[in-house]
């Protein structure tokens, strides 16, 4: 989600109106836009409009699921490289699989989280399918949301 000059929308309700410098403090002389997460979304500062502010956001968003998807490819060369047969290094690939829907706001039983997930299995599965804490998709999707409900 994304806050557009949320502190100038605060001076705007109490003077009435919004005027930079003063109301922006995060923009620094000749920018026209900053940018800076909080949690999982994002807050902006911007003297940007219409074309221009939705090419900023999009560029955003792109940046994000690039970063998404660098993130979630760690994951799955941690699933090529080991071998699924003792505890540790189920219970490592379970700790990445929760830090990552975390970071990335995925919420269990969701589309964005059963297609990662299931992008997640099909490797696990390729290295080793069955272990002591899954033997198919419905066990390994137990197993991998255990930290996450």
């Amino acid at each position: 989600m994304y806050y557009i000059n949320t502190m100038a929308g605060k001076a705007m309700a109490r003077k009435g109106h919004a005027s930079y410098p003063d109301d922006f403090q995060r923009l620094r002389p000749g920018e026209n836009f900053t940018a800076w997460r909080v949690g999982q979304d994002w807050e902006i500062e911007t003297l940007l409009t219409g074309e221009m502010l939705l090419a900023r956001l999009k560029a955003i968003e792109e940046q994000d699921n690039r970063e998404r998807e660098r993130a979630l490819q760690y994951v799955l060369d941690f699933a090529n490289e080991n071998c699924f047969d003792a505890e540790l290094t189920c219970n490592q690939l379970r700790s990445l699989w929760t830090a990552h829907c975390l970071r990335y706001g995925l919420n269990v039983d969701t589309s964005e989280y059963d297609k990662d997930l299931m992008t997640v299995w099909a490797q696990a599965a390729a290295v080793e399918g069955d272990t002591a804490y899954w033997s198919d998709y419905s066990s390994f999707d137990s197993f991998m949301c255990a930290h996450l409900v």
